[in-house]
């Protein structure tokens, strides 16, 4: 199993809350609780949520399918999710240079 270094999971945290920051600026004053739910946290409504899941999908151009917008809720649940996604299409555009026909 691949697993990033605390480096990357903390320039990966830095980017999730700078998103985070564009929607509720407050953020950058708080001490968020990745194990807590986050709007709870930041009193965010459902269109600031929302709002945070497409910069999300627009900073590291993963989608985020409605069906998990549930269990988005925690930043540790959307840590998980976006180094998953992007751990996955790292080792996808790797294989892809590994097919490449040469003639």
């Amino acid at each position: 199993m691949v697993t990033q270094s605390s480096s990357d999971d903390s320039q990966l945290l830095a980017q999730v809350l700078e998103v985070l920051a564009g929607i509720a600026p407050e953020v950058r004053d708080l001490n968020v609780d990745p194990t807590l739910p986050l709007r709870e946290q930041l009193e965010l409504d459902s269109m600031d949520h929302l709002h945070f899941l497409v910069g999300l999908k627009q900073r590291f151009g993963l989608d985020v399918p409605e069906a998990q917008y549930a269990r988005m809720r925690r930043l540790s649940d959307l840590l998980a999710y976006l180094s998953d996604g992007l751990r996955r299409e790292t080792s996808a555009a790797k294989a892809g240079h590994g097919a490449v026909d040469e003639h």
